[in-house]
């Protein structure tokens, strides 16, 4: 099986992926209204515990901003599970390979969407296929490792932009379809219809995707190393104050420090990138009364926007150019927040969301090309494992931080805020970021 055709089988195999995940996005805001309003009992009591908070700081009763807080705790009640499971995971395919433990999460997803397709009704069971879900999210991290596997340095970070690009196609028609399967059957639309629905759907995916893992996914890396070593190590990753000690998995001592800046970069990005993420989707509602039909529409035409630019990146995209991509995404990220903070008309709202996208096909891709190219090979499943649990970190105190700050003073304020704390993000990475190369002196230079 020759390179191009693993890629394509990555491709497919994270493109259902991501549809599967994204498919639930649109109707989050909604759903936390139906479960409201059909007063789902654990919801409700949710709902009472965010306002015994709310009247200690001296909130009146039924805050408009409580289903963010809410949905924000969710969020990152998943991102947890996937903190978790990421270094674990990665360390464990290291050792068996990376297909079986791709297909252990793969039977784990399939298990958790056929409970939800019959008890989604329920808030709690939502709760709980969120959390699940979380876990088998390191998926993506042993996946980035496969990619790194079957790639040569000089073409790994253009094999980074190929997840990438199967990200932005996922999110491009993973929430348009959900709008499609709930509008197309004149059905009452409660809970429960939902939740078979969506459910359903992605258990049908999920099983396509094991089938893919089975009979296409190449097998790349043998047993090696002490399974016990490695173990021990992953779990002292799931420290947060652990997982910024990266000696021993680089090519050189000197990349250490480098990868070390890195990753407190990323963790800070990703922590605001992760709360706009999030938040985005209930300034929509808030402030221009999206629909869950209006936020499919919002996906898609964020998905398309990804699309092309990576596209274009793959294309384009020369070694050694990984630090100015990650540059220039992260002004894209600022001007977008900034935007968020003070728009008020749907047209300026999609500017912003368009300099999002572009800064989220462009961002990720990049940074996992140069921590692939930092990292040594028998470490490589570990290391992206590490740097996907400071994601899932990020993400943990991202939706609730940001979140809060929503909840608490609204959304002005929260996106300045994201603004000026990107800005000194991007000052930090560009004075103690070292960008090196883990290769010679003559692979530096601009082809």
């Amino acid at each position: 099986m020759t390179i191009s055709r693993n890629m394509l089988v990555i491709f497919v195999f994270l493109f259902l992926d991501i549809v599967t995940v994204s498919m639930i996005l649109p109707w989050m805001p909604s759903l936390l209204e139906t479960y409201e309003s059909e007063k789902e009992w654990f919801y409700i009591l949710s709902k009472k515990y965010v306002q015994h908070m709310g009247f200690a700081l001296g909130f009146q009763e039924g805050s408009t901003w409580d289903r963010v807080f809410i949905g924000g705790l969710l969020s990152s009640l998943s991102s947890l599970m996937q903190f978790v499971s990421s270094p674990v995971a990665g360390a464990l395919s290291d050792y068996f390979g990376r297909k079986p433990i791709l297909i252990v999460l793969q039977v784990s997803l399939i298990i958790v969407n056929v409970f939800w397709s019959a008890l989604g009704k329920s808030f709690l069971w939502l709760l709980i296929y969120r959390v699940l879900c979380g876990a088998a999210r390191a998926n993506v991290g042993v996946v980035s490792a496969l990619v790194g596997d079957i790639s040569s340095d000089t073409l790994r970070t253009k094999g980074m932009a190929v997840v990438g690009l199967a990200y932005g196609i996922g999110f491009t028609v993973g929430p348009p379809c959900s709008v499609f399967l709930l509008s197309r059957w004149k059905v009452h639309t409660s809970t429960e219809y939902l939740s078979c629905t969506l459910g359903s759907t992605c258990l049908l995916l999920n099983c396509i995707n094991l089938l893919i893992l089975i009979f296409a996914l190449p097998s790349t890396l043998q047993k090696g190393g002490d399974i016990g070593l490695l173990i021990n190590q992953a779990v002292r990753l799931i420290n947060p104050a652990k997982l910024f000690s990266l000696s021993g998995t680089t090519k050189c001592p000197k990349y250490e420090k480098s990868l070390r800046h890195l990753a407190y970069f990323w963790c800070g990005y990703l922590c605001v990138y992760c709360g706009i993420e999030y938040t985005v989707l209930f300034l929509a509602r808030i402030r221009f009364n999206f629909s869950s039909s209006d936020q499919g529409k919002m996906f898609g035409f964020i998905g398309i926007i990804m699309v092309l630019v990576q596209g274009c990146f793959i294309h384009s995209f020369k070694l050694g150019r990984e630090d100015k991509a990650i540059t220039w995404s992260s002004c894209c990220l600022i001007l977008a927040s900034a935007i968020f903070s003070f728009a008020t008309n749907i047209f300026v709202f999609y500017i912003g969301l368009a300099l999002y996208a572009f800064a989220s096909s462009i961002f990720f891709p990049s940074v996992n090309g140069l921590v692939s190219l930092y990292t040594t090979a028998e470490q490589q499943g570990q290391t992206l494992g590490i740097f996907r649990s400071l994601n899932a970190l990020a993400r943990i105190m991202g939706a609730v931080l940001v979140s809060t700050v929503f909840w608490i003073y609204g959304p002005i304020i929260t996106y300045m805020s994201c603004t000026i704390l990107l800005g000194l993000l991007l000052i930090y990475k560009e004075i103690t970021l070292e960008v090196t190369k883990c290769q010679s002196e003559q692979t530096y230079k601009d082809e």
